[in-house]
C-alpha cells in the first residue's frame, strides 16, 4: 500500500490513477459481497428445508413407520397409576 505522503508528492496523475485502481477495487469486492449473500441465502433455504425433512415421521407425515427409526413413541395414556395393588380382590 502507498503511504499517503507518496501519493501527494508523486502527482496528480498518480493520485487519479490510484483512487482508480481504488474504485475497480471496491467494484471487484462489491460483486463479492453480493454473490456471497446469494450463496448465503441459498444456503439458508436449505438448511430450512433439511430441518422440516428431519422433523417429519410417521405420525406427520405420509411416510411409513417403518422408517421412523428405533426411537420410541411418546406414551399415548395420559392416566396414572393408583397406587393400589393389581390382581383381584383382597
Amino acid at each position: 500500500m502507498i503511504s499517503q505522503e507518496e501519493i501527494y508528492s508523486a502527482g496528480s496523475d498518480t493520485m487519479v490513477a490510484f483512487i482508480e485502481n481504488l474504485r475497480e477495487e471496491n467494484a471487484q469486492l462489491k460483486a463479492l459481497v453480493e454473490s456471497q449473500n446469494a450463496e448465503i441465502s441459498s444456503l439458508k433455504a436449505l438448511i430450512e428445508n433439511l430441518k422440516a425433512q428431519i422433523a417429519k415421521n410417521s405420525q406427520n407425515s405420509s411416510k411409513p413407520p417403518s422408517s421412523d427409526g428405533l426411537r420410541r413413541p411418546s406414551p399415548k395414556s395420559l392416566r396414572t397409576r393408583s397406587g393400589k395393588a393389581s390382581g383381584g380382590q383382597t
